[in-house]
C-alpha cells in the first residue's frame, strides 16, 4: 500500500468503510491521524447509481473516491513506469555486462592472439638463430674443412716436390757422375792417342835434329807467305792464290800456345761481359746468362775441337755464366794440326760470337742486335789502352767479331 502526501491511507479508510461510506457533512480532515478511529459496526451495502457511483455518497466522498482512484491508477502507472525502467535498467545493465563480457573476451581473445602471434614471433626468431647459428657452424667446419685440405693438399704437393727435386738431384748426381766418368774415359783416351803421339813424335825426334825441324818449320811459314804474296809455291805447294789486303793470321800468331791462350780469351770474355751488361737489364739476368750459356754449347757443332767441353772447368765444375775455360780451350787446340790451329782457333771463336748476335736479332730484332755489336765493337780502343798486342787485338776484332 501507499500513503499520499499528507500521510492519509485510503486503503486503511476503504478496509475500515468498506465500499459505502455513511455520508458525513463535514469536510475530510487532511492531517494525519496518530491511530485509526475504531472500525464502526457495518451498514448495509447501499445499491449503486445509475452513473455507477455508489449511491448513498456525497459529492465530497465522490469527489474522494474519484481522487483515490485516480491517485491509485497514477500510483499504478507510476508502478509500472518504474518497473519498465527498473527493467529497462535491468537490461541496459545485462546489456552493459554482457557488453562488457563480450569485449573481456575480444580483448582477451586478442591478447590471446598477440600473445599467441609474439610466441610465434619469438619461436620463429629462435629459430632462424639457430639456423643461423648452425648455418655459421657449418660455414665454419666447411671452412676449416677447405683450409685443412689446401694445408694438406700443400703439404704434399711440397713433399711432392722435395721428392722430384730429391729425384732431379740424384739424376743430375748420376748424370754428372756419368759424365765424369765419360769424361774421364775420355781422357784417358785422349791421354794414351797423346801418349802415342807423343811416342811417335819422340821417334820421330830421335831420327831428325831439332835443327832439322825447325828449318822445316821456317820453310813452312816461308811457303805460306810465298802463297799469300802471290809468288809460285815450293814444290809440293798449292796454286798461288790472290794476296789479301789485310795480313793473315800466321802472319801474327805462329802457333797458340799460353800467352796468346790467355790473351784471347781475355778478349772473348770482354765481349761476353758486354753482352750481358747490355742484355740483363732487357729480359733479366737468368735469361741473359741462360742465352750466353747455351750459345756455347749450339757453337760446338761448327767447331766440335775447339770449343768442346769448352763451358766445363777442367775439375769438372760447369761455367753457368757463358765464359770459356782457357785450360780447356788450350788443350782443346793442342790436338789441331799445327797448319791449321791458328785458324781453326779464331773460327771456333768468330762461331761463338757470330752465334750470340744472331741470338738476339732473332730474338729481339735487328735493332737491339746491331747496338749491342756496336757496344761490343767500341772494346777496341779500351784493349788496345791495355797490355794486349796491338796486332792481336786488331786480329780478334777482323776475325773473331767481324
Amino acid at each position: 500500500m501507499s500513503r499520499n502526501d499528507d500521510g492519509f491511507n485510503l486503503d486503511d479508510m476503504m478496509e475500515i468503510f468498506g465500499d459505502s461510506m455513511p455520508a458525513a457533512k463535514t469536510p475530510v480532515v487532511t492531517a494525519p491521524v496518530s491511530a485509526p478511529a475504531p472500525a464502526p459496526a457495518p451498514a448495509p451495502a447501499a445499491s449503486a447509481r445509475a452513473d455507477g457511483s455508489p449511491e448513498g455518497l456525497t459529492a465530497d466522498e465522490q469527489a474522494l473516491l474519484q481522487a483515490y482512484e485516480q491517485q491509485k491508477q497514477e500510483r499504478r502507472q507510476r508502478e509500472e513506469e518504474a518497473k519498465r525502467k527498473q527493467e529497462e535498467e535491468a537490461k541496459r545493465i545485462l546489456e552493459e555486462y554482457e557488453r562488457s563480457q563480450r569485449e573481456r573476451a575480444e580483448l582477451e581473445a586478442r591478447e590471446r592472439e598477440e600473445r599467441e602471434a609474439k610466441q610465434k614471433r619469438e619461436l620463429e626468431e629462435l629459430k632462424r638463430k639457430e639456423e643461423f647459428r648452425l648455418d655459421a657452424q657449418r660455414l665454419a667446419d666447411e671452412e676449416r674443412r677447405i683450409i685443412e685440405e689446401f694445408e694438406r693438399d700443400a703439404a704434399d704437393q711440397k713433399q711432392r716436390q722435395e721428392e722430384e727435386r730429391k729425384a732431379k738431384e740424384a739424376a743430375a748426381q748420376a748424370e754428372l757422375q756419368q759424365l765424369a766418368e765419360q769424361r774421364q774415359a775420355e781422357e784417358a783416351k785422349r791421354a794414351q792417342e797423346e801418349a802415342a803421339r807423343e811416342a811417335a813424335i819422340q821417334t820421330q825426334a830421335e831420327a831428325v835434329s831439332k835443327k832439322d825441324g825447325r828449318l822445316l818449320e821456317l820453310l813452312a811459314k816461308a811457303q805460306h807467305e810465298l802463297q799469300g804474296a802471290g809468288m809460285a809455291p815450293l814444290p809440293g805447294g798449292e796454286a798461288p792464290a790472290e794476296a789479301p789486303a789485310a795480313a793473315q793470321p800466321h802472319d801474327i800468331l805462329l802457333d797458340i800456345e799460353l800467352k796468346e791462350n790467355e790473351n784471347f780469351c781475355a778478349m772473348l770474355d770482354e765481349t761476353r761481359k758486354v753482352m750481358f751488361t747490355y742484355l740483363a737489364p732487357l729480359i733479366g739476368i737468368k735469361a741473359a746468362n741462360n742465352m750466353l750459356n747455351k750459345s756455347v754449347e749450339k757453337a760446338r757443332s761448327k767447331a766440335p775441337i775447339v770449343l768442346k767441353d769448352a763451358n766445363w772447368r777442367m775439375d769438372g765444375t760447369l761455367r753457368e755464366d757463358g765464359s770459356v775455360d782457357p785450360e780447356r780451350l788450350l788443350k782443346n787446340v793442342a790436338s789441331l794440326p799445327a797448319a791449321t790451329r791458328v785458324p781453326d782457333y779464331l773460327a771456333g771463336m768468330h762461331e761463338l760470337v757470330s752465334l750470340r748476335i744472331k741470338a738476339v736479332e732473332a730474338g729481339l730484332g735487328a735493332t737491339t742486335s746491331d747496338e749491342m755489336k756496336a757496344k761490343v765493337l767500341a772494346l777496341r780502343e779500351s784493349l788496345q789502352q791495355k797490355t794486349v798486342d796491338p796486332a792481336w787485338v786488331d786480329l780478334f776484332f777482323r776475325q773473331v767479331v767481324g
